[in-house]
């Protein structure tokens, strides 16, 4: 069963259509694991994006962008799974760290999400 943290994520990126990430110097920043791997990061609302650059030190002076569901679904997660990377889900503002999970993984959560209505 998912966690309430990915529950949420899919619930709010299916209403709005899109999801969230952080775009700056250069590019849009990973986060290291405790097993040496990458999660890209990303939140379901603009206003969570937003909550982490202006919280959390280490995000200072990103930008938030956003990306249509259906790219990110069919081309960033096939993607990330490529590269080997994980993917963050709505990390929370108070700290660098949280949910973080393989691309297939959170493909099929939209999936059953979506179904679920």
């Amino acid at each position: 069963m998912a966690s309430a943290t990915v529950k949420t994520f899919c619930r709010e990126a299916l209403a709005a259509g899109e999801v969230w990430h952080l775009l700056g110097r250069p590019g849009a920043p990973a986060a290291p694991l405790d097993d040496g791997r990458q999660a890209l990061l990303f939140w379901s609302t603009r206003a969570r994006a937003e909550r982490v650059v202006a919280r959390v030190p280490l995000f200072a002076g990103y930008q938030v962008g956003s990306v249509r569901l259906g790219l990110w679904r069919d081309r960033w997660l096939v993607n990330l799974a490529a590269e080997g990377m994980r993917v963050g889900l709505n990390w929370p503002a108070t700290y660098a760290v949280g949910t973080h999970l393989e691309p297939e993984e959170v493909a099929a959560a939209l999936l059953v999400t979506e179904r679920l209505g």
